[in-house]
């Protein structure tokens, strides 16, 4: 706690042994030059402890300065300072999030705006409370959320409570005319604290007496229920413990009033017990029970069930792998492995084998399938969600031999003739696990390398000339491991020449054909007159020899006339072979002249004299080959058509190439597009589609049909399916996929030849009606209710139109079940004010079509006074506020003025004329999320066109435009409005648009938006706005208007005051409202109902 001196230039700091208990307060420092001023009014610590103010009460004059953790012995630095609007401030507080500040003077509170949070350097004077608030104000508190605010009154002793209609705002203070008398004369410095302790603490200070007072704010209404607000853990394991933490319990007490306590802090601590208890381990045998929370007033309520899993407590390996001996790098079998898993609840899963490890949640590490080294002790069961392990017996993994190598070489240099010597030879093995072992080939005292190792050659083998630069192979037989000699050397020996002896089997290829080198040899002749003969191709690279072009290699031109290569690597020795012959190839075909006839009628036959085919090869030369030319016989042995020459051809080839194919090539071309001059005498339907009979709205399916094509020279395309429609010219109307409705009855599919305008019909369909949409016809007797009352539907009737045109008239109520109709809410149904402004909805339920009556009125019942009849208790009371309203009208526009609406209050505005040649507005609501004592003016205005500065929108016809304007401080506090409207539905029939083609634009922010529009029946819609400006209604197609004169209606629901204004318009209004105080810092609410009937007629040029 932190006091200052008023005239010490002291500033005292206490702790409190007991949070916001002052006996308990121990005085621990202080500074007495910590002011700026010797007439000090006031002090205000900002949350974080890190700024200090101080109020300099005779020189108008606002300090701040930094501390540290709220000790006021850190101050320091250079204080900031703002000037304050009154020359004699008492008292300063700030919003909670440092944006704004307050200052008290002796009647007014002034208002500052902080751009910077918490730096009054930067404050900015914005406003002031309008109206003169308690004179001799001396202490100044808000409420955290900004919608209240408490002004200390030393005058007459009393503490003044404010509501604020926008949080923070005071342009919305408004007095709530209540007051507490604290009796104390000099009381200062005002501050309220929310201890969360079942009763909250005012602060005040005794100028004159020196001393701090200190009082409880308490509800004096019993608590009537508790109830779990915010659910504690309820998902557990068996053998967690229970935690309650995060738990909010909700207390309602008997005069309406709520509170909100913690677990776990010093009210619950105080006042609740929970059983079981928080801490208390579960088991299963909790599953589905509720924790019991008691107030010691003996009110209990229940948390959610708890769900208390069954865990898995153990698991045991019963069956051991069939395997636990392995050499290293060989991979685990886990076949015959099997555990069993003992669960929380006793139960046991027995003898579950490594295949169903997955499904229960079980794995094995190593796992199956995993290569294995000596590190490798034994494997590790786990069952993944509850952690618990169980272990194999231990693994055997042996070590082997990973790899060798020849550390000393044996005899390398020969001559040929000579035989291998691996003598002396030593190899080196390195095992798995870092060991290594010295083998000595042919060691008489091991036998390791007899029974171990071979070698390639073998040792003894007779070598020549082939084996000079080649190396011993050495094999370690059982793990496969292999290593190599150095190269062996043939001394004194080398080629001499080489000699091609016998040629490749095929020296003749195509261009792109791949080199085959079976059959060619070459002998060897080295220079110690040695010979190594027929060296076949496939041993070339044992001799050092190569080939260009290679076996494989793909030729081409570039290889015609040219030898295959032989090379000895080393010596550079080289022969040749014969030349190969690479013939070109066709590389593309095309016609370069057509046939002389490419137009027929049906029956002739084709005739491709004339045609002329340009063969283009792949070294770029072109011939010229003539169909059926008698002095080449390139065509005919190399050329196919299809169709071919001589075909006899009909309709269907019409429009069709002849494809000219190279046979060996693959090569094609075509023709130009043959022309068949036939003439279709007629068409026939010779076969029905599969499906005849629909409903109203279906797609057409032409599965089935099929037609005949008869033309003029007796010949005939037979069941023409209509898959195949397209290519014989023919169409069907309607077409596949068309939706089909009743004008389509008993009219047959209508099949045509486009070309020549032939049509014959199907047999005729049958396209059943369905409803088309509702109309509500006449209201029900009552739409208006208290709470609880049931809803009575007498007097509704609704039409039901039919796709084909026709209706059922005035269909009562009483008769909906034999018509498929439901109503919702229903006939008897409790209505409460939750249906207040909502609609009864008919629908149809076989085609899910519906109507909405007018809007119910569910309010709660009034006294002739306006108020609502509302019962008292507790420390709560009630006041009745009746609003004045006035109205005014004027040519098309009607404009009300509201005084006093609170947060959460609606405006009903209804309204019967004829507004434009084709729109009649009907009715226009708006609720608000803030309340409000200040005038506000509603305007409705409707017209043919916009206000000049707002343009047209664009992209559709417009029939009217509404403009509503709220003017005052509710403008801003739309939470949502609504209009509904009617169009004479002869003017959409006119513009050939439907009810689905209409939309509604709002003007806002210089542009035109769409906003939500729903159409009730065929002639009245509904809007959905988040606010109100000027709006279009619009058609999506653009039509001509017409212009009519004015029809006049009036129609008056409840009239209680009328006011007859100017030119024609009548306005009547009636309003209700309630206020209800709650004790403690509840906000006080006041619940203003506004409804508004105009009935407006406006006057037309």
């Amino acid at each position: 706690m932190y006091e200052m001196g008023y005239s010490d230039e002291g500033l005292y700091q206490y702790e409190l042994s007991e949070a916001w208990n002052i006996s308990t307060a121990s005085h621990i420092g202080d500074k007495d030059t910590l002011a700026e001023s010797t007439d000090s009014s006031d002090l205000f610590i900002s949350p974080d402890e890190t700024n200090l103010y101080e109020v300099d009460k005779s020189g108008g004059v606002v300090y701040q300065f930094g501390i540290s953790n709220g000790d006021i012995d850190t101050k320091g630095g250079v204080p900031a300072e703002v000037a304050t609007q009154s020359s004699d401030p008492e008292d300063i507080h700030f919003s909670s999030d440092g944006t704004k500040m307050y200052e008290l003077g002796p009647d007014t509170v002034y208002e500052y705006d902080l751009s910077t949070p918490w730096d009054v350097s930067t404050a900015d004077h914005v406003g002031a409370t309008e109206n003169t608030v308690y004179g001799s104000a001396t202490g100044l508190f808000f409420h955290p959320d900004g919608e209240k605010m408490y002004v200390l009154g030393e005058a007459d002793d009393k503490i003044h409570q404010f509501s604020l209609g926008t949080a923070w705002d005071l342009s919305t203070a408004s007095p709530d005319d209540k007051s507490v008398n604290i009796e104390q004369d000099n009381a200062h410095s005002l501050y309220i604290g929310e201890t969360n302790t079942g009763s909250d603490k005012l602060f005040f200070t005794d100028r004159a007496g020196e001393a701090v007072y200190q009082y409880s704010v308490e509800s004096t209404a019993d608590i009537e229920s508790i109830e779990v607000k915010t659910q504690p853990t309820l998902d557990y394991d068996s053998g967690d413990s229970l935690d309650l933490s995060g738990m909010e319990i909700t207390e309602n007490y008997t005069d309406g009033t709520t509170k909100t306590t913690t677990y776990g802090d010093a009210y619950w601590n105080d006042n609740y017990n929970a059983t079981p208890s928080n801490g208390t381990a579960l088991d299963d045998s909790d599953h589905g029970k509720t924790v019991a929370i008691t107030h010691i007033s003996g009110e209990e309520t229940h948390t959610n069930t708890l769900a208390v899993n069954t865990v898995v407590e153990s698991i045991n390996v019963t069956s051991q792998p069939n395997t636990l001996t392995y050499n290293s790098s060989e991979s685990l079998n886990l076949s015959g492995l099997e555990v069993e898993m003992n669960w929380s609840d006793g139960t046991l899963d027995e003898n579950i084998s490594y295949a169903n490890f997955s499904s229960y949640g079980l794995t094995a590490d190593p796992d199956e399938g995993d290569t294995l080294d000596e590190t490798d002790e034994n494997v590790t069961v786990t069952h993944t969600e509850s952690g618990e392990t169980s272990d194999t017996n231990n693994l055997t993994v042996n070590s082997v031999i990973e790899s060798i190598n020849v550390t000393t070489q044996p005899t390398l240099n020969y001559n040929s003739g000579d035989t291998l010597n691996l003598s002396g030879m030593v190899i080196n093995e390195t095992y798995t696990n870092g060991t290594e072992v010295t083998v000595t080939f042919n060691d008489s005292t091991d036998s390791t390398w007899n029974s171990s190792y071979t070698a390639d050659p073998a040792n003894g083998t007779a070598l020549d000339n082939s084996s000079h630069g080649k190396t011993v192979a050495i094999t370690h037989t059982n793990s496969g491991e292999e290593t190599y000699t150095n190269m062996v050397n043939m001394t004194g020996d080398s080629v001499k020449s080489i000699n091609v002896t016998a040629e490749p089997t095929n020296l003749v290829y195509d261009f792109g054909d791949s080199l085959n080198l079976s059959g060619l040899e070459v002998e060897v002749k080295w220079t110690n007159s040695t010979l190594d003969k027929n060296v076949s191709y496939a041993n070339f690279s044992s001799y050092g020899l190569t080939a260009v072009p290679d076996e494989g290699d793909r030729l081409n031109e570039s290889d015609d006339n040219q030898p295959i290569t032989v090379t000895h690597t080393e010596s550079e020795k080289t022969n040749d072979t014969n030349n190969l012959t690479v013939n070109a190839v066709i590389e593309s075909i095309s016609v370069t002249s057509q046939p002389n006839t490419l137009s027929y009628n049906a029956g002739d036959t084709l005739n491709l004299s004339g045609m002329v085919i340009n063969e283009t090869y792949t070294n770029g030369t072109e011939v010229a080959v003539t169909f059926n030319d008698s002095a080449d016989s390139t065509w005919n042995s190399s050329y196919t058509a299809d169709p071919a020459n001589g075909t006899a051809l009909d309709n269907s080839s019409h429009g069709k190439t002849v494809a000219i194919t190279h046979t060996n090539s693959g090569e094609e071309t075509y023709t130009n597009k043959l022309t068949l001059d036939a003439v279709i005498e007629s068409i026939s339907v010779t076969s029905q589609p599969n499906t005849l009979t629909y409903t109203s709205g279906d797609t057409l399916n032409l599965s089935g049909l099929e037609a005949s094509v008869n033309w003029d020279g007796g010949t005939s395309d037979e069941n023409i399916p209509y898959a195949n429609f397209s290519s014989y010219g023919l169409t069907a109307v309607p077409d596949e996929g068309d939706r089909l409705n009743e004008t389509d009855d008993n009219q047959p599919i209508t099949v045509s030849h486009t070309q020549s305008g032939e049509t014959n019909d199907t047999d005729t369909l049958t396209v059943d009606t369905v409803v088309k949409s509702i109309v509500v016809t006449s209201q029900p007797d009552t739409h208006s209710y208290n709470p609880e009352e049931s809803l009575d539907l007498s007097g509704l009737e609704v039409r039901i139109d039919w796709t084909n045109g026709t209706s059922d008239e005035n269909i009562p109520y009483a008769d909906f079940d034999s018509h498929g109709l439901t109503a919702n809410p229903d006939e008897g149904d409790t209505l409460d004010e939750t249906d207040d402004g909502e609609f009864v909805i008919i629908t149809h339920t076989e085609s899910g079509e519906t109507a909405d009556t007018t809007t119910l009125a569910v309010k709660a019942e009034s006294d002739d006074d306006g108020s609502v009849i509302t019962g008292g208790g507790g420390g709560g009371g009630l006041t009745s506020i009746v609003s004045e309203l006035t109205a005014t009208g004027t040519d098309g526009q009607a404009t009300v003025t509201i005084d006093g609406v609170s947060a959460g209050g609606s405006v009903n505005v209804q309204v019967s004329e004829e507004n434009t040649e084709t729109v009649s507005l009907q009715e226009v609501s708006a609720s608000f999320d803030m309340g409000t004592n200040v005038d506000n003016q509603m305007t409705v205005e409707a017209s043919d066109s916009p206000p000049e500065d707002v343009p047209e929108p664009e992209g559709g016809t417009n029939l009217g435009y509404t403009t509503i304007e709220i003017e005052g401080n509710l403008a801003d506090s739309v939470t949502q409005g609504k209009f509904t409207f009617n169009i004479d539905p002869a003017r959409l029939e006119e513009m050939d648009a439907a009810p689905e083609d209409v939309s509604v634009m709002r003007h806002h922010d210089g542009e035109w938006q769409e906003v939500t529009t729903t159409s009730i029946d065929d002639t009245t819609y509904r809007v959905t706005t988040p606010g109100y400006s000027t709006f279009a209604i619009t058609v999506a197609q653009t039509a001509d208007m017409t212009t009519t004169e004015t029809t006049t209606v009036t129609e008056t629901e409840t009239t209680t005051e009328t006011t007859t204004a100017p030119e024609t318009t009548a306005v009547t209004t009636t309003t209700t409202a309630t206020s209800t105080s709650t004790p403690g810092f509840g906000p006080v609410v006041a619940v203003i109902a506004l409804l508004v009937s105009l009935l407006i007629t406006r006057k037309r040029a």
